[in-house]
C-alpha cells in the first residue's frame, strides 16, 4: 500500500491497463505457442504420416500387380506378346514396392511410431524382396512358368499372406500414429480456445478490479477536497480543518497545496480580526477624546460668557473699571491663555481624527484583499468541482 501511495497519478491510472495488456500478451504468447504446435502437428500429419500411409497402401497394390502380372502370363498363354506385356507390368510395379515400404522408416526415425516396428519393417522388406525375386525368376522363364508356378504355388501364397499381414501391421501403426497426432491437434485447439476465453475473462476482471481501485484511491481524495471547499464556500467551513494527505502523487500534492492555502487564508482572516479589534479600541479612544474636547469647549464657552459679563460691568462703571483695570488685565491675560489651550486641544482632536481616518483606510484595504482571496477560493472550488 505504501508503494502504491508513492506512485504518480498517471502511473496509478495506467496500472490496470498494464495488467490487462500483460494478460493479453501472455494469452497471445501461449496461443501462439499452441498454434505453432498445431502447425507442426498438421505438418507432421500431412507431410509424413499420411504420405507414408499412402506409400504403404500403394506398395500393397504394387505387390498385387506383381502377382497379377504372373497370373496374367499363365492365364493368357505363353506368347511373345503376352510375355512382353506381363514382364512390362512386372517391372513397372515391382521396383516401386520396396521404396514405398521403406518410407515407413521416416516415422520410426521421427519417433512417430514405436521402435519395435523396426523389426517388422526389416522382416517385411526382406520377405518382399525374396517374394519378388521368386516371381521374377518364374516370369523370366515363360517356357517353364506353368510347372514352376504349380510347384511353388503354396509357398508363394503363404509368403504373400505373410507380407499382407506385415503390411496391415504397419498400416495399423500408421493409423494409430495418425489418430494420436489428430488427438493432439484437437487438444491444442481446445487449449487455445480455453486460453483465449480464460484470458479474456481474467482481463475483464482485472479491468473491473482496477476501476474499483481507481475510484477508491484516486477519486476519494478529490471528493474529500470538494467537500472541504464546499464547506468554506457556504460559510460554514472550519478553517482549522486540514485534508489528510495519504499519497505522494498529484492528488496528494494538491491536498498539500490546499492545506497551505487554507492555512494562509486562516492567517489572513486572523490578521483581519485582530485589526478590527484594534480599530474598535482606537475608535473608543477617539470617541473619548471627542467627548473631552466637547467638554473643554463648553467650559471655554462658559468662561467667555463670564468675560462678556465682566466687560459689561466694566462699561457700566468706568470708575470701577479704572480701579480694577489691573485685575481686568490679569483676567484677560488668563482668558487668553485658556483660549490658546482650547485651540491646542482642538488641534489634537483634529490630529487624532486624521489618524483614525488613516487606520480606517488601512482596514478597508485589508477587507478588499480578503474579498479578493474569497473570490480566488470560489474559483478554485469551481475548478475542483469540474474535475470531480
Amino acid at each position: 500500500m505504501r508503494l502504491l501511495n508513492q506512485l504518480s497519478f498517471r502511473t496509478k491510472l495506467f496500472l490496470p491497463l498494464t495488467f490487462v495488456c500483460t494478460v493479453f500478451i501472455a494469452v497471445l504468447a501461449l496461443s501462439y505457442q499452441t498454434f505453432e504446435r498445431q502447425v507442426m502437428l498438421n505438418e507432421t500429419l500431412n507431410a509424413k504420416i499420411r504420405p507414408t500411409l499412402e506409400n504403404v497402401e500403394d506398395a500393397y497394390r504394387d505387390l498385387y500387380q506383381v502377382l497379377g502380372s504372373l497370373e496374367g502370363l499363365l492365364a493368357k498363354g505363353v506368347t511373345a506378346e503376352i510375355v512382353e506385356k506381363q514382364q512390362f507390368e512386372f517391372y513397372d510395379n515391382a521396383p516401386k514396392a520396396l521404396p514405398r515400404m521403406q518410407s515407413f522408416q521416416t516415422l520410426i526415425d521421427a519417433n512417430l511410431v514405436d521402435q519395435r516396428f523396426q523389426m517388422d519393417l526389416n522382416r517385411l522388406t526382406n520377405n518382399t524382396q525374396a517374394w519378388i525375386d521368386d516371381i521374377e525368376s518364374i516370369i523370366l522363364t515363360p517356357s517353364t512358368a506353368v510347372q514352376v508356378y504349380k510347384s511353388q504355388y503354396g509357398s508363394l501364397e503363404r509368403d504373400f499372406g505373410v507380407l499382407r499381414k506385415d503390411i496391415k501391421t504397419l498400416t495399423k501403426a500408421i493409423n494409430s500414429s495418425s489418430e494420436t497426432v489428430s488427438a493432439d491437434i484437437k487438444a491444442s485447439t481446445i487449449r487455445a480456445e480455453r486460453l483465449i476465453v480464460g484470458g479474456s475473462i481474467v482481463a475483464v476482471l482485472l479491468a473491473v478490479f482496477g476501476s474499483l481501485i481507481l475510484v477508491r484511491f484516486l477519486l476519494a481524495p478529490i471528493n474529500e477536497m470538494g467537500n472541504a471547499l464546499n464547506d468554506i464556500a457556504s460559510g460554514d467551513g472550519d478553517l482549522t480543518q486540514r485534508l489528510t494527505v495519504r499519497s505522494d502523487d498529484e492528488i496528494g500534492q494538491l491536498g498539500y497545496s490546499f492545506n497551505l492555502f487554507v492555512d494562509k487564508i486562516q492567517t489572513s482572516i486572523k490578521g483581519v480580526v485582530d485589526a478590527a479589534n484594534h480599530l474598535r479600541l482606537q475608535t473608543e479612544q477617539i470617541e473619548s477624546a471627542i467627548r473631552n474636547s466637547v467638554s473643554d469647549s463648553e467650559g471655554q464657552q462658559r468662561e467667555s460668557d463670564l468675560i462678556a459679563t465682566a466687560v459689561q460691568e466694566m462699561s457700566a462703571s468706568s470708575m470701577q473699571v479704572s480701579q480694577n483695570a489691573g485685575d481686568a488685565a490679569n483676567a484677560t491675560k488668563s482668558a487668553t491663555k485658556e483660549v490658546s489651550s482650547a485651540q491646542n486641544s482642538i488641534a489634537d482632536t483634529v490630529g487624532a481624527m486624521s489618524g483614525l481616518r488613516t487606520r480606517i483606510d488601512q482596514s478597508q484595504d485589508m477587507i478588499t484583499a480578503l474579498n479578493n482571496d474569497a473570490e480566488r477560493i470560489a474559483s478554485i472550488i469551481g475548478v475542483i468541482r469540474g474535475i470531480a
